[in-house]
């Protein structure tokens, strides 16, 4: 008997969502999020507020308005992000230094704390499953006195959650994403209170005699591991020899066993 085609992941966002974040919004939310690296045990805690509008899932502009408890040695320091034709400016007042990027999560310095704050997918419910992406909704979960709908999905060397209110405005999410060292970096964000309010995206320029930040490169997401070869020694070391010379220029392990 024929078994019925497995739902695709579109099928699995809350009707509530499609209908909240559709077309042309405009809309005020405060946040936490936090940024861990859990092999090296470094924290980063993020405080703010953002002002949005996007249509059809795309930002047209923001503004961001963060706290930043970085890592130490590093210290406490308050970041604006300001989003206007397509580009983003960030504002550390601390260090008197500014940057603008593409891409929040390049930028230089705190500012990339701060764009914890504001995952390039939050309005976007299409985006909340990535390309490839095995997904499943989970059971309803009381969060923030909320029953919100549980999104989970699974990717290659990466994993997450959504928790979605019953007005289908994301109220968690939660990422794990292994970095090409087989570290472990883990985002979890928090929005505390959601409004609609108007907003208009306006210029800002840095101030006069403000060092300027080069973006960073953002690392890659790890490609599929390398399979484990077995070759028998039983007649020759050749093979061994063979396969090693072959892989020069990349990192190699050589394992003899015994039966006993």
């Amino acid at each position: 008997m024929p078994q019925a085609a497995p739902a695709a992941p579109s099928d699995l966002l809350p009707e509530a969502s499609r209908a909240a974040l559709g077309g042309r919004v405009e809309l005020v939310y405060d946040a936490r999020a936090t940024v861990q690296l859990q092999i090296e045990n470094r924290l980063a805690r993020v405080s703010g507020r953002v002002e949005l509008i996007a249509l059809d899932g795309r930002l047209l502009g923001a503004r961001v308005d963060a706290a930043i408890d970085p890592p130490a040695p590093a210290t406490a320091a308050r970041v604006e992000l300001h989003l206007r034709d397509g580009r983003w400016l960030a504002l550390d007042h601390a260090a008197r230094s500014f940057g603008v990027s593409e891409d929040p999560a390049a930028l230089a310095g705190p500012a990339q704390y701060a764009a914890a704050l504001l995952p390039a997918d939050l309005v976007d419910p299409s985006r909340w499953i990535p390309a490839g992406a095995t997904a499943r909704a989970g059971e309803t979960t009381e969060f923030g006195g909320l029953d919100c709908a549980s999104l989970e999905w699974t990717a290659q060397a990466a994993r997450g959650e959504w928790l979605i209110g019953p007005d289908g405005l994301p109220r968690l999410r939660v990422s794990t994403v292994e970095t090409p060292g087989r570290e472990a970096e883990v985002r979890r964000l928090v929005v505390q209170r959601w409004e609609r309010r108007a907003f208009t995206p306006r210029a800002v320029v840095p101030p006069s005699g403000w060092t300027e930040l080069a973006p960073v490169p953002r690392a890659a997401v790890p490609g599929p591991r390398t399979p484990i070869e077995v070759r028998s020694l039983a007649d020759s070391v050749e093979p061994l020899r063979l396969a090693f010379e072959a892989g020069a220029g990349k990192p190699r392990v050589i394992g003899t066993f015994a039966p006993s």
